[in-house]
């Protein structure tokens, strides 16, 4: 229920590192699996469930150094992120 779906976000902000924690403006909770943050600048990220946060991170530093005019990072598959829009 909605409990658990407040747990999810709590959990997915509490592993963010410092410098992602910093540029999240808000994290949104549709689902179970559907999390989104969104970043300063107005960009979006598909987290996707809390599982794997720490690796989603790492995807996430890592593509927002590789595509940094991209308006959307998609980590919910951290073995292949994506980028899109500019």
């Amino acid at each position: 229920g909605r409990d658990r779906l407040v747990r999810e976000a709590a959990a997915v902000a509490a592993g963010l590192p410092g410098q992602l924690r910093e540029r999240t403006r808000t994290v949104v909770v549709r689902s179970y699996d559907g999390i989104e943050l969104h970043l300063d600048g107005g960009r979006t990220v598909v987290w996707g469930s809390s599982h794997e946060g720490a690796r989603k991170a790492r995807a996430l530093l890592a593509l927002t150094k590789a595509a940094k005019d991209a308006e959307r990072y998609d980590v919910s598959s951290p073995g292949t992120p994506a980028a899109t829009g500019s």
